[in-house]
């Protein structure tokens, strides 16, 4: 009789995904039966500027795949350091959780002007730590030049946002060549940074911390929209936490709601708003502060009479 695995619960209101760590295939992401191939880490480095639809074979069975360093954390960025490394040679895959797979160090991101090139934009970093690979995502459709040396600066401008992942090119002596405090990009086009997710050179994740008080306050984007705008959520599916952005034309009291299935409000959170751009982070916890299931969620923004909301999925 062939064994049998629970792998889904119904829980508020929601899909709980149980068993998604339950394959034979971590590291082999395209799923063709060869793992730790360079397309494994193409696709993977895709996954983070395209989102999940680059997973076209099986995307739960790709998904789980993904845990690279065996921290029962699937999609994460200290995953595709580690392949990356693997691949090239660096490292050995590991067979069993090995090491904390979080920094106890802090990442901190800055935007600011080139002196005296009004057009360009940079983005700066200052850690203790090493960088193996980082994500920024920016409102606004702008064009990334990576500053760091055998790097490249993959992007996409989707939904009035740009993704960037800024990588370590395959084939390079990684032992010598990392992402070093300093300019990380720079840029021409109206854009500025609401997100950022890192992970360093030895496969860990790195808090990162964005500071807004280097050319602007609060989290205020400078130029005023012309209109109410909720964009879509990234990253979708998300594990750990996602970013909901949105524009308002004029001082709002603003109500963000997080709601299941079923249609109860498991999140509320409410605050004034200036003009402008902004963004909330959202990391999968109800009122209370627990941890809410896998599943399908709706989140809402309520500004005056502008009202709309869109579709997310948790992957715990």
């Amino acid at each position: 009789m062939a064994s049998r695995f629970r792998c889904v619960d119904f829980y508020n209101g929601g899909i709980d995904i149980v068993c998604y760590n339950i394959t034979d295939d971590r590291g082999d992401i395209n799923l063709n039966g060869l793992a730790f191939e360079v397309a494994d880490a193409v696709l993977f480095s895709n996954y983070f500027v395209y989102g999940i639809s680059v997973f076209t074979v099986n995307a739960a069975g790709q998904i789980a795949a993904s845990d690279i360093n065996h921290d029962s954390q699937v999609l994460q960025l200290e995953d595709l350091v580690l392949l990356q490394r693997i691949v090239s040679g660096d490292s050995q895959p590991l067979y069993d959780n090995q090491f904390d797979s979080t920094s106890p160090n802090i990442a901190t991101f800055a935007h600011r002007t080139e002196p005296g090139r009004n057009d360009v934009e940079v983005i700066d970093v200052t850690t203790p730590d090493t960088l193996g690979a980082v994500q920024l995502i920016l409102t606004g459709e702008i064009i990334p030049t990576s500053l760091i040396s055998n790097t490249y600066a993959s992007y996409f401008n989707w939904n009035g946002q740009t993704t960037v992942l800024l990588e370590v090119l395959l084939g390079y002596d990684l032992d010598t060549i990392f992402i070093l405090e300093g300019p990380l990009i720079s840029f021409t086009g109206s854009g500025e940074l609401i997100q950022a997710r890192t992970a360093s050179y030895t496969g860990v994740k790195i808090n990162a911390n964005i500071d807004f008080s280097s050319d602007i306050g609060d989290d205020h984007f400078g130029v005023l929209p012309q209109d109410y705008i909720l964009h879509q959520n990234y990253p979708n599916p998300f594990n750990n936490e996602t970013v909901i952005s949105f524009e308002l034309p004029r001082v709002s009291d603003v109500v963000f709601e997080v709601i299941n299935l079923l249609g109860q409000t498991v999140y509320q959170y409410e605050k004034r708003y200036s003009a402008g751009a902004h963004f909330i982070s959202w990391d999968g916890v109800d009122q209370s502060g627990s941890t809410v299931g896998s599943g399908v969620y709706y989140y809402r923004i309520v500004a005056g009479e502008f009202v709309d909301s869109k579709k997310m999925m948790l992957l715990k």
